[in-house]
C-alpha cells in the first residue's frame, strides 16, 4: 500500500482505545432505547401479569415472573411495591437498578444475566435469597445492608482471589453461601477464609467445588466440618453425625483418633438400635398375653353363663351369681316408641299444604283438559258444595299472588341467611327472596337493607361495654318478660312455611350450614332365644356409653319394671353392677322372683327369656 493512502472508514492517526466505563454505560443505554428491544412498560408488565395467573392490579401482585423476556434494563416497577418473589433470570440485565420501590420484597433471582457488580441492594432490607449465578460479578460486595440474607449464590462468576469474598463477613444472618465454578486458585486461602472467620457463627451449606484449587486441596472436608460447627451440607453431600464425629477428632489426633470415634459411635448406635428392639419385643408379648388371658376369662364367663341359663331352664331357679332382667325388646319396638306424637298445629300445618297441593293439581288438570282455543268453551256450573271445597282449597294459594315486598324482622333473618349461603352474592340473594315470599325484591334494596341491619347503632355501642354476665341476665330478663309474638308475624311464619313445603329445596339453600358431622345410628337388639339372654356385667362396661343413651330414651318413653335395673345408673362408681333395693321396683316381674318360687315353677318361653347378669 503507498504511503499516505486512506483506507475507507478508518481515519488518519486514530488509535484503538479500551472502552471505558461511560462509554459501557452509553453502549447499553443505546441498546435499550433500540425499538427491537423489549422494554418493562406498564402494559408489558400488567400482560405478563394476566400470563402468569397475576393480577392487573399492580398493588396485588406479591410475584412477578419476568424470565426469559429479553429484558435489558430493569424499569418500570414502581408500582408493585408488595411484591415478594421478583424472577428475572435469563435476561439481558446489565445493572441492578430501581429496586427501591420493592421494600418487603425477600426473593431476587438474577441468575444467566449480564450483571458486573452487586450494587443498589441498600434498600432491600427483608431480602433473604439472592440468585446471582452465571454472570461476570468479580467482587463480593454492598451486602452490609441486607440485614436479612441468608442465601447468596455465586456460581459460575469471575471471582479470582479470596480477598473478593471479604464483604461476606458483613453479612452475620447468612447461612448457604455458593462460591462454586468460579477461578479461585489459592486454595489453603480459601479454607482459612471460613475456619478462622468469626463473622459467620451460622453457615450451614457451603459449596466451594469446581474451582481451580479444589484439586489441590488436602483434608478440605474435615477441615471445614471440624471448624464448623452448624455445617450440615458441604459441597455435594451432607454432612452425618458420624462424620462430624470424627472430623473433630481428626483435628484433635488425626486419622487414628477419627477411626476410634467413629467406632465409638457405630457401636453407641447399634446399642441404641438393640435396645429399642427389645423394648418392641417386650411390648408385643405383654400385649400377647393380656389378649390371651382375656380370652381366657371370656370362656370361663360363656361357661358359667351357659351352666346359669341350664339351671333356670330345668328349675326356674337363678344361680347365686346371677340376677334376672328382662330381654331387650327389638328395635323396630323401640323406634315405634320413640317415634314423637304429631302436635295438633303441625297436623294443621299438614292440612294447609295438601289442600295447596290439591288445588295445583286440579288447575294441571284443569288445563290439560282445555280445548284448543278455536272451540267453545263448555262452562259446567259448579254445585254449592263443589264451590266451597274449591275455594278452601284455593285459599293458600292465593297468597301466592305477587305482593309488594315489605321488610319485616323475619325478612330481614332471612335476608341475612341467604346472604351467607350466596356468598355475598346479592342478586342471588334478592330472587332467593322473591321466589320465598312470592314478592318481588331488587338486588338493590337487599344490599341497602343489609348494610342498614349491619351498621352498628347506639344501642349496640353501649351493649357493648357490658359485660357477659350482665347481656346474660339482661337475656334472662327479656325473654321472660317479652311479649308474645304478633299475630301478624306468626301469620308470615306459617304461610312461609307452607310455601316452603309445597316448593321443596331452593339451589344453594343451607350451603353455610352444611357439616360433615359423623353418621350416628340406633342401637340394635338381637332377639331373645329360648335359653334366654345371659350377660356378664364385667362385658357392659365397653358399650355402657351406647346402652345409657338407649335405654334412658325408652325408659322415657314408655316406663317399665326394667328401669332401675338396666339404665346407666345401675352401675356403680367402679364399673360395676349394684342392685337396686326392691322399693325401687315397680310391678317386680316374675322372672326376678324366681330365686323365691318354688322348684315347680312353670319353665318361660322364648318370648319372655330374660338376660341374667352376674353379681361381682
Amino acid at each position: 500500500m503507498a504511503a499516505g493512502t486512506l483506507v475507507p472508514g478508518i481515519n488518519a492517526g486514530s488509535e484503538k482505545h479500551p472502552q471505558t466505563t461511560s462509554e459501557k454505560d452509553s453502549v447499553t443505554e443505546n441498546e435499550v432505547t433500540d425499538p427491537g428491544v423489549p422494554r418493562m412498560t406498564p402494559a408489558t408488565l400488567k400482560k405478563f401479569c394476566k400470563e402468569n395467573q397475576g393480577y392487573e392490579c399492580p398493588e396485588l401482585n406479591e410475584v412477578l415472573t419476568l424470565h426469559y423476556k429479553g429484558f435489558r434494563k430493569i424499569e418500570g416497577l414502581s408500582a408493585y411495591s408488595n411484591v415478594r418473589s421478583l424472577f428475572l433470570e435469563c435476561n439481558g440485565i446489565a445493572k441492578i437498578e430501581n429496586l427501591e420501590a420493592m421494600p418487603l420484597l425477600t426473593s431476587l433471582y438474577l441468575q444467566s444475566n449480564c450483571i458486573r457488580r452487586m450494587e443498589n441492594l441498600g434498600k432491600l432490607v427483608h431480602l433473604q435469597y439472592l440468585n446471582l449465578n452465571n454472570n461476570h460479578i468479580s467482587e463480593v460486595e454492598n451486602l452490609s445492608e441486607c440485614k436479612s440474607l441468608e442465601t447468596l449464590k455465586l456460581s459460575s462468576n469471575k471471582i479470582t482471589d479470596v480477598s473478593a469474598l471479604t464483604e461476606l463477613t458483613n453479612g452475620p444472618t447468612l447461612k448457604d453461601v455458593d462460591i462454586s465454578c468460579n477461578y479461585i486458585e489459592d486454595g489453603d486461602a480459601l479454607i482459612e477464609f471460613w475456619t478462622k472467620t468469626k463473622s459467620l457463627p451460622d453457615i450451614e451449606c457451603v459449596y466451594i467445588h469446581h474451582n481451580p484449587c479444589s484439586r489441590m486441596l488436602k483434608d478440605s472436608r474435615r477441615r471445614l466440618i471440624s471448624s464448623l460447627p452448624k455445617l450440615r451440607w458441604m459441597d455435594d453431600r451432607p454432612v452425618t453425625a458420624m462424620e462430624r464425629v470424627g472430623c473433630e477428632a481428626w483435628a484433635e489426633g488425626g486419622k487414628e483418633a477419627e477411626h476410634l470415634a467413629k467406632q465409638g459411635y457405630w457401636k453407641k448406635e447399634k446399642e441404641k438400635k438393640e435396645y429399642n428392639t427389645y423394648a418392641l419385643h417386650q411390648l408385643q408379648e405383654a400385649h400377647a398375653a393380656r389378649a390371651q388371658a382375656q380370652k381366657e376369662a371370656e370362656a370361663i364367663r360363656d361357661a358359667e353363663r351357659a351352666k346359669a341359663a341350664a339351671e333356670l331352664e330345668a328349675t326356674g331357679k337363678l344361680s347365686r351369681d346371677f340376677i334376672s332382667v328382662p330381654a331387650r325388646p327389638p328395635a323396630a319396638a323401640l323406634e315405634a316408641q320413640e317415634a314423637p306424637q304429631e302436635s295438633d298445629s303441625r297436623a294443621k300445618m299438614r292440612a294447609k299444604v295438601d289442600a295447596l297441593l290439591a288445588s295445583r293439581r286440579r288447575k294441571e288438570t284443569q288445563a290439560e283438559d282445555l280445548q284448543p282455543a278455536q272451540q267453545p268453551q263448555e262452562l259446567v256450573e259448579a254445585s254449592p258444595s263443589e264451590e266451597e271445597s274449591n275455594a278452601a282449597a284455593e285459599e293458600p294459594a292465593a297468597e301466592e299472588e305477587d305482593q309488594p315486598f315489605e321488610w319485616s324482622g323475619f325478612r330481614d333473618r332471612r335476608l341475612g341467611r341467604w346472604v351467607a349461603d350466596f356468598r355475598y352474592n346479592f342478586k342471588k340473594a334478592a330472587a332467593a327472596l322473591s321466589e320465598e315470599f312470592q314478592s318481588t325484591v331488587s338486588e338493590a334494596e337487599c344490599r341497602a337493607r343489609y348494610g342498614a341491619l349491619c351498621r352498628p347503632t347506639k344501642k349496640a355501642e353501649s351493649e357493648a361495654a357490658l359485660t357477659a354476665k350482665d347481656v346474660r341476665a339482661e337475656a334472662s330478663r327479656a325473654a321472660k318478660d317479652g311479649p308474645p309474638p304478633s299475630a301478624a308475624a306468626v301469620d308470615e311464619v306459617s304461610k312461609w312455611w307452607s310455601r316452603k313445603i309445597a316448593r321443596g329445596p331452593i339451589e344453594g339453600e343451607g350451603a353455610s350450614l352444611k357439616l360433615n358431622a359423623p353418621a350416628t345410628g340406633t342401637a340394635q337388639y338381637a332377639t331373645p332365644s329360648e335359653a334366654g339372654l345371659l350377660a356378664d356385667l364385667s362385658d357392659q362396661r365397653a358399650d355402657e356409653a351406647l346402652e345409657a343413651t338407649a335405654w334412658s330414651k325408652r325408659s322415657e318413653a314408655v316406663p317399665g319394671p326394667w328401669d332401675s335395673l338396666a339404665g346407666a345408673s345401675a352401675l356403680g362408681s367402679s364399673g360395676l353392677f349394684t342392685p337396686p333395693p326392691r322399693s325401687a321396683l315397680h310391678n317386680e316381674p316374675e322372672e326376678v322372683k324366681a330365686n323365691e318360687a318354688p322348684a315347680s315353677a312353670p319353665k318361660l318361653s322364648s318370648a319372655q327369656a330374660p338376660d341374667l347378669f352376674e353379681l361381682d
